[in-house]
């Protein structure tokens, strides 16, 4: 179990910081992501209001900064709830608007379960079904 902790740390940490920083690169013009074709339909219409809110350049930062706090195995609890949100709205919008797309997120899903497998220990206090407020 030991070396499919370290397999899937290494493998979710750059599947999160590069499209990370491509997509933060892209959205000032350098890079790859900058002359991308658009998605038909839907996905295009909808991935077009999250760039131009921003909200995009924000999901971004935050697979940056999870996939470095993973890649690096510091923090990587914390990495972890960071980049899970974000491959559950992936799974969601693949799943309802792109769907051949959806393979890379369900892979960095199945790492990221080996990764919460393999931390179990640290996510006890926020498993816990009678937490109590620390006194203080």
């Amino acid at each position: 179990m030991k070396y499919a902790v370290i397999f899937a740390r290494i493998l979710l940490g750059l599947g999160m910081v590069i499209p990370g920083l491509l997509g933060l690169l892209g959205m000032i013009g350098i890079g790859p992501m900058a002359s991308g074709e658009p998605l038909p339909g839907d996905a295009g219409v909808f991935m077009g209001l999250l760039m131009s809110t921003k909200y995009l350049a924000v999901v971004k930062l935050t697979e940056l900064l999870g996939g470095l706090l993973i890649l690096s195995g510091r923090m990587l609890p914390l990495g972890l709830v960071m980049v899970i949100p974000v491959l559950i709205n992936i799974l969601i919008f693949h799943g309802a608007m792109d769907p051949a797309g959806i393979l890379p997120g369900a892979i960095f899903s199945v790492l990221a379960g080996v990764l919460v497998w393999g931390y179990r220990g640290s996510f006890a206090g926020i498993l816990s079904t009678s937490a109590t407020p620390t006194a203080g």
